[in-house]
């Protein structure tokens, strides 16, 4: 191997450690809107809206048979955006915080830290949950 293709080499892979190691800086405005859980194996299909104020509104659902659903009492928290992580808040106390490890358009991966579970959600207008 000549000396050049051993230098071009290590260039390539000093830029690939780079980039693999690099933190995400998501911002509050990649997540406005409404956003609905993946439905889940026990039924439990939530809603998250996230507004402009830094207000996250969760509708929690449990789908039924036929594609129904129930609804329980809706949740309010504010959120605060800090790099990949969302943390939610109540009376300035950060309650859970949602490492986010996929997110597009319309597609996230949050995993909640508190209990290590990882959630899918679907970008979505309205409130209404996946029920399929």
């Amino acid at each position: 191997m000549s000396y050049k293709s051993c230098v071009q080499n290590m260039v390539f892979f000093s830029i690939a450690i780079t980039a693999s190691s690099t933190v995400f800086a998501f911002q509050k405005q990649d997540f406005l809107g409404s956003w609905a859980m993946e439905k889940l194996n026990n039924g439990i299909a939530n809603v998250i809206v996230f507004d402009e104020k830094g207000v996250l509104t969760l509708y929690p659902y449990e789908c039924l048979d036929n594609y129904q659903y129930k609804s329980n009492s809706l949740e309010y928290y504010n959120y605060k955006v800090k790099e990949n992580s969302i943390f939610l808040e109540e009376d300035g106390q950060v309650l859970e915080e949602m490492n986010i490890s996929e997110l597009s358009s319309n597609h996230m991966i949050a995993t909640e830290i508190s209990v290590g579970l990882k959630f899918s959600y679907i970008k979505i207008i309205g409130n209404k949950p996946i029920c399929e």
